[in-house]
């Protein structure tokens, strides 16, 4: 009787807890489904952008209708990444985009471009609102993209951004030669909006320190017009691979035996970019546009270190290693693209035109290094060289949709 009794209270305990795990499964199964609701909500709104990369016609089309494929990445999805620079960024959401952690030596490991679809960086063509984005004045000389000088989307203010255009095809029939792997489109931002985001981060090893600061605001000019203004300030520490502790490179030894790495990893970065994105309305069938970005960065590497044992290191001196030493690289970069333009329509053409101007000057040199040429007299710090790009292009564009029985 009593194990009975035992039995039907212990029945009772577990009923009476049905109802609070039902009202539990209710939630989650509530909550799960919001989440889609707002995954398919998101997704329906990125396959419903109207995009304008790889469209030839004067129709409109958006991610689903467009003939060929391209990846729509919105400035949500850049930010939530928490990447620091627009390449890190796109590399993170875009399975066909890679971006090498160090491509090579010397100013090849600073001045960093992205591959897509396993092709050169030389062959991707980049476009800001669809318009030609100028080369970097630094060659790469080492790894997939030797002998490229591609564009620098890391000097493109990232808080300017409303979304990135990615063609993962060929587009050379449209675009040029440069346009072999695909193209990528930088579409700035055009409304007032405005938002603050700083980020802050750190390599599980307590390396790679970063900080950025992100600005950006818009403003109502004329009539109907628009003006946006950005800003982003960066800091971010090397992380040095060549040690026990990351992937090891290359290990010397100086003369007390102990074990000297060299500077293979990210390098040292102090980068500001601002920029702004205007349009003005002049009536119903003409506006006026402008878009510009500066760029301004300083960054250094180090090199692999120089053993005292070898011919060329110079150990005595009032400029001499004789223990050995470490050479440092550094880079200083301007960077200015202006653009300026007029669109409209003309009885049933729409025309655009535009004159963008795109200048990279990159001064390279080298610091606790030695020139074995010089003997004792040698120098520690030297600059290398100067480097400069420019770069104009003019472009008028007509458009024009025709009926052909059906197809338009």
């Amino acid at each position: 009787m009593k194990q009975a009794l035992h039995r039907a209270r212990a029945s009772t305990a577990v009923l009476g807890y049905c109802p609070l795990a039902l009202a539990i499964g209710s939630v989650l199964l509530s909550g799960t489904i919001q989440a889609e609701e707002k995954t398919s909500e998101d997704e329906r709104r990125t396959l419903s952008t109207v995009v304008v990369t790889g469209n030839r016609g004067a129709e409109q089309r958006t991610v689903t209708s467009s003939p060929v494929p391209i990846d729509v990445v919105s400035a949500k999805q850049l930010q939530s990444t928490g990447k620091p620079g627009l390449m890190e960024a796109l590399s993170a959401v875009i399975p066909s985009l890679t971006l090498p952690e160090k491509t090579g030596w010397d100013a090849s490991g600073i001045a960093r471009a992205p591959n897509l679809r396993g092709l050169s960086a030389a062959e991707v063509l980049v476009l800001v609102n669809g318009k030609r984005r100028h080369t970097s004045a630094t060659l790469n000389i080492n790894g997939i993209n030797t002998g490229a000088a591609p564009a620098d989307l890391d000097l493109i203010p990232i808080s300017a951004i409303d979304h990135v255009e990615v063609l993962r095809d060929g587009a050379a029939a449209q675009y040029g030669s440069d346009a072999i792997a695909g193209v990528i489109n930088v579409i700035l931002k055009a409304d007032t909006s405005g938002t603050s985001v700083t980020n802050a981060g750190l390599g599980y090893d307590g390396k790679k320190q970063t900080v950025q600061q992100s600005l950006n605001k818009g403003f109502e000019i004329g009539d109907g017009g628009i003006v946006q203004l950005a800003l982003d300030a960066r800091s971010q520490n090397d992380d040095n691979k060549a040690s026990a502790n990351g992937y090891s490179y290359e290990q010397a030894y100086d003369l007390a035996g102990k074990s000297t790495y060299g500077g293979y990893g990210t390098p040292k970065t102090n980068l500001l970019t601002l920029g702004y994105n205007a349009e003005l309305p002049i009536d119903d069938s003409f506006s006026l546009y402008s878009f510009t970005t500066y760029s301004r960065r300083k960054a250094e590497q180090g090199q692999n270190f120089r053993l005292p044992t070898i011919t060329n290191t110079i150990t005595t001196g009032p400029n001499g290693y004789p223990a050995g030493y470490t050479p440092t690289w550094y880079i200083d970069e301007d960077d200015f693209q202006a653009a300026f333009g007029g669109k409209g329509t003309l009885g049933e053409w729409d025309w655009d035109l535009s004159s963008t101007y795109g200048r990279n000057e990159a001064e390279q040199g080298t610091t606790h290094n030695q020139n074995p040429s010089l003997g004792e007299a040698t120098p520690n710090s030297f600059t290398s060289g100067t480097w400069i790009s420019t770069e104009l292009t003019t472009n008028l564009d007509f458009k024009r949709g025709f009926d052909i029985g059906l197809q338009k």
